[in-house]
């Protein structure tokens, strides 16, 4: 542990170069490979980069990739930052944390997360369990800056759950399998000046259909029971493109309260796009049985 205004660095002593972190661990291919880590085999959670209990940490200039299981986990971690550090080809997510607060990770580069969906995916439909490249839960202060999440596997990235007081911003997020952007239970946050598009990738496609970009939701769940739900989210000044929907609102499925207060403004949102036949949509308000209240949009620019 570090202190606060002085905190302990790990860094390259060569600024043109990396430290790099290499699991060493080969990928299957083919069935074995698209088989699901939460019923199959060559798979474990554990982070190739573990930090627990830690605080006031800058990692700077670091190349994680090669982990059979996680990149980076945080469990219960204060001050921790993440600058340009490259995070790829791991089996799960990518950056992840649980009980955190004060967390910065600035000008990374995160690609090939989620790995176990790679050879053959004819079993995966919409429903399927995916991992988040960035995905935190009962965090506060959380920050993504001037960061790369691409060509992944999974959900780009996830305020996932109880997340309080979070910011993503200039960002560029492409071809993720998932949602490039995943709102759950979680308030007080801001999207804003980011560039989130697919390109049509079939690696990335969704059941044969690209992801959605930024999706605010309230699972239903019993596991969910207590959790925050959506709340006081500004989604501002983006630039979307290219998703089965763009930006969305989905009311909550189980009675309970749905996501409240989210601002949608000064957005560019261009050709959503479906493969499967039905209409996509550029700004989506889904009703489920509690519909979401105080939505407000305004000062968007639509082409489709």
């Amino acid at each position: 542990q570090g202190l606060p205004g002085a905190p302990i660095a790990l860094r390259p002593y060569d600024p043109a170069e990396l430290i790099v972190i290499d699991g060493e661990y080969q990928f299957p291919t083919g069935k074995a490979a698209g088989v699901n880590p939460l019923t199959g085999v060559e798979f474990v959670y554990a982070g190739l980069g573990r930090l627990k209990d830690a605080a006031h940490l800058i990692f700077e200039g670091i190349d994680l990739f090669g982990s059979r299981g996680r990149g980076w986990t945080m469990e219960r971690c204060t001050g921790i930052t993440l600058r340009n550090c490259r995070v790829h080809d791991v089996r799960h997510g990518m950056i992840i944390g649980d009980e955190c607060a004060s967390i910065l990770i600035e000008d990374c580069d995160c690609w090939h997360g989620g790995d176990f969906y790679q050879g053959d995916r004819a079993y995966v439909d919409k429903n399927s369990n995916i991992p988040g490249a960035l995905k935190f839960t009962n965090t506060q202060n959380l920050t993504v800056r001037r960061s790369r999440i691409h060509e992944n596997w999974c959900i780009g990235f996830s305020p996932a759950s109880d997340c309080v007081g979070w910011l993503i911003e200039d960002c560029d997020i492409w071809d993720n399998y998932g949602n490039a952007i995943y709102v759950h239970r979680s308030q007080d946050g801001i999207i804003r000046k980011n560039r989130i598009w697919n390109t049509g990738d079939a690696r990335f496609l969704h059941a044969g259909d690209p992801g959605s970009l930024i999706v605010l939701n309230n699972e239903n769940d019993p596991k969910y029971a207590g959790d925050l739900n959506v709340r006081n989210v500004q989604i501002t000044e983006n630039f979307l493109a290219g998703g089965d929907s763009l930006a969305a609102v989905w009311g909550n499925q189980g009675g309970l309260d749905g996501s409240e207060g989210v601002g949608i403004y000064y957005n560019t949102l261009i050709n959503a796009h479906r493969n499967d036949g039905r209409i996509p949509e550029s700004i989506l308000i889904r009703s489920g049985v509690t519909p979401p209240k105080n939505i407000d949009i305004r000062y968007n620019a639509i082409h489709q």
